[in-house]
């Protein structure tokens, strides 16, 4: 069961606020109802076919994410008046600009949050309750735990089930090679690898496959350096799930076993 709801408007907010919302009808501001929660609507791509009945399938992906949130507001002693919870709803939800909504839950162990962008925040003014209702698109439709799960391990490959996330969660790696190495590869599920070459003795080498920040960099006093030159081949868009869970490392000649790995647990729905 969905126990609360706070919102988040970091960039939109100078004052960094927070507003925490719940579902108990005493307080002056509280949830009606929320939409938008389940798995999103996929979006398949066929071609059709002169051949034979039906298509042929091409790709498939995830929609953007549409939540939907229901705000009843009334006048409740010892508070401020309506007018001055309506102009926070719209302080805390501005159109066209981004917020996180972090949920906390009775089922999932930690809260989680998603990322989105208010595209409508209307009210009913003529009614004796008034209701507020605000559309939020969020373009990466999972949801992430707030904190890391960090691994650290000395060994060249770690399983990390279970994975108790329902969607796949990108991951940031980080290797320190005490010796040069010629050949070095990072993987998950022994197919899907990332190939780089040449890593000089002394390097720290960091991996980040999130969508938005996909690098591979050296890292040396806390300052990031590109090492695109030292890719080899492979992909960036490695992920962890339930059904690929094993990560490893693969070395050439000199390379000392032991890495670090960082995800956020992602959540198809909630």
């Amino acid at each position: 069961m969905l126990k609360s709801v706070r919102v988040v408007s970091a960039n939109s907010n100078p004052k960094n606020e927070t507003l925490a919302l719940g579902y108990s009808d005493t307080l002056p501001l509280y949830i009606r109802d929320i939409g938008g929660l389940n798995p999103p609507k996929a979006t398949i791509n066929t071609t059709e076919s002169i051949f034979k009945d039906g298509s042929y399938y091409n790709s498939a992906k995830n929609s953007d994410r549409n939540i939907v949130i229901e705000l009843g507001y009334r006048q409740v002693p010892g508070y401020t008046n309506l007018e001055a919870i309506r102009n926070k709803i719209y302080q805390n939800f501005p159109i066209g600009r981004d917020i996180r909504l972090e949920f906390i839950t009775d089922y999932l162990p930690n809260p989680v949050f998603i990322d989105g962008y208010v595209e409508t925040n209307e009210v009913s003014v003529f009614t004796k309750e008034p209701i507020h209702i605000i559309s939020i698109i969020c373009p990466n439709p999972n949801f992430y735990e707030n904190s890391y799960t960090v691994v650290n391990t000395a060994a060249d490959g770690i399983n990390l089930t279970p994975y108790i996330g329902t969607a796949p969660s990108p991951f940031i790696f980080q290797k320190t090679f005490e010796k040069e190495t010629g050949q070095f590869a990072v993987g998950v599920g022994g197919l899907n690898t990332i190939k780089l070459k040449y890593l000089p003795a002394g390097s720290v080498l960091r991996i980040d496959t999130e969508p938005t920040k996909r690098k591979i960099v050296f890292v040396k006093d806390n300052v990031e350096s590109p090492a695109y030159t030292h890719v080899n081949g492979g992909t960036m868009s490695l992920t962890i799930s339930a059904s690929n869970a094993y990560f490893g490392v693969w070395s050439g000649h000199n390379s000392t076993s032991g890495f670090e790995i960082k995800f956020k647990k992602a959540y198809v729905g909630l």
